[in-house]
């Protein structure tokens, strides 16, 4: 190629200049090497819970510890399994990585092998053990969780329809019925194994508190039955958890638990009084008929929304 050179030895006349091109070094690449990117994201999953729960809401019931516990044994599998996996592939990355390596033979390759029996059968067996092993653990902990107490110390009936909840408490004289307006509040005692008879007289909805590491579809026509065992006094948040409609998202309710006397003091100030006004049963003070089908007392919630849950 000639261009016009200003400093030539030979003045201003043109000069062949010889340019080489396409003989520079290309740049380096600033996206990160796999393997650390692999690292990274390991660390990120490990630590991502902050806790040993792994993101997990701290149990508030007996049942909740033992599927938590359930949840720490397969992130921790998952984050073993993941962290040999992408130890593998670094190990072929940095190994493998450039033609005419460390055991390359003919044409730049590694060698080449047919098969492997062993590692194969090994390939196979271990998922399959490790698969095994995690669905023992997982019915070993669905058993106990599942099961019915003989007698529990408490029942409650609750109702979940369009777009609220009725929890009753027979025996008790107590219902607590609210809807996407005012959410009600489900009071539990303290450390006494609770019945909860889940029912619905319209469309499928699922009671599910997340503290309770529990959720409960509530089908119509059938009554659904778990038991809970408060451990922590508090407040926590519960939700329908199957979307049921237009106000399915404000289909909200509390569950406050309290210790056996404030329950007993809670019951007594919302016992149901002897209905004299001559109200039919089904409809509230001013004759709107209650979704649920049930009577309904005044008895919305027992506290605000909000900022004292646990």
């Amino acid at each position: 190629m000639l261009a016009s050179c200003q400093v030539c030895p030979r003045g201003w006349r043109p000069c062949s200049l010889r340019l080489r091109i396409g003989r520079t070094r290309p740049r380096q690449s600033a996206r990160l090497p796999s393997s650390l990117t692999g690292g990274l994201l390991l660390l990120a999953v490990g630590g991502g819970g902050c806790s040993s729960r792994f993101g997990a809401p701290d149990p508030a019931t007996t049942q909740g510890a033992d599927v938590l516990d359930l949840w720490r044994v397969l992130v921790l599998t998952g984050i073993g399994v993941g962290g040999f996996v992408l130890a593998l592939l670094a190990w072929t990355i940095v190994r493998h990585r450039r033609p005419g390596g460390a055991g390359a033979g003919e044409g730049g390759l590694p060698p080449q092998t047919r098969e492997n029996i062993p590692l194969e059968i090994a390939y196979t067996a271990v998922p399959l053990v490790i698969v095994a092993v995690l669905f023992a653990l997982t019915v070993r902990v669905q058993r106990p969780v599942t099961r019915l107490a003989a007698n529990p110390g408490l029942r409650v009936e609750a109702t979940a329809f369009q777009w609220g909840w009725r929890f009753a408490y027979p025996g008790r004289d107590v219902t607590v019925l609210g809807d996407s307006n005012t959410p009600p509040t489900l009071v539990l005692p303290l450390a006494v194994t609770t019945r909860l008879e889940l029912a619905s007289p319209d469309v499928i909805h699922s009671f599910y508190v997340p503290s309770f590491l529990q959720k409960r579809d509530v089908i119509p026509g059938t009554v659904e039955e778990i038991d809970v065992t408060p451990t922590r006094v508090g407040r926590y948040a519960g939700y329908c958890a199957e979307f049921c409609g237009l106000d399915h998202a404000r289909m909200t309710f509390d569950v406050e638990v309290v210790t056996q006397p404030d329950f007993e003091r809670w019951l007594a100030e919302h016992r149901q009084e002897p209905d004299a006004g001559g109200r039919e049963s089904g409809t509230d003070g001013d004759g709107t008929a209650d979704p649920s089908g049930q009577a309904r007392v005044a008895v919305a919630g027992t506290g605000t929304r909000g900022g004292g849950r646990s």
